[in-house]
């Protein structure tokens, strides 16, 4: 017992026009998900570009400045601060630096500010 012939189906003839319409629909297509690609990887080169940007040098304590220190000494501000030269500037707990200066003795009011000079 053998199975049914199998029956190849004659080549059907397709107008060229609409065969052209076929092939533009397609290319179409293939540049739509190619410019998504595009658009997804600028994102990502920027998203990366931005993340690296802000582990650089530039983008580090270069200098820190003491105010009204008539009682404590500079040093020991710097110190129970934690904030030192080269520290990232995204890194740097300013809330918590500010406590631990406020529990010295001597100080009134503590001010601190992360700026780009």
């Amino acid at each position: 017992m053998s199975g049914p012939a199998a029956v190849q189906p004659s080549p059907v003839h397709i107008d060229p026009r609409i065969r052209a319409r076929r092939i533009e629909v397609q290319r179409d297509a293939g540049r739509r998900r190619l410019q998504r690609l595009v658009d997804l990887g600028v994102v990502v080169a920027v998203v990366v570009g931005f993340a690296v940007a802000l582990r650089t040098p530039l983008l580090n304590v270069d200098a820190v400045t003491v105010v009204g220190n008539h009682h404590t000494s500079t040093s020991l501000l710097l110190e129970r601060a934690g904030i030192h030269r080269g520290d990232q500037l995204i890194d740097i707990d300013l809330h918590a630096a500010g406590t631990r200066l406020a529990n010295l003795p001597w100080i009134g009011q503590v001010h601190l500010h992360r700026g780009l000079d």
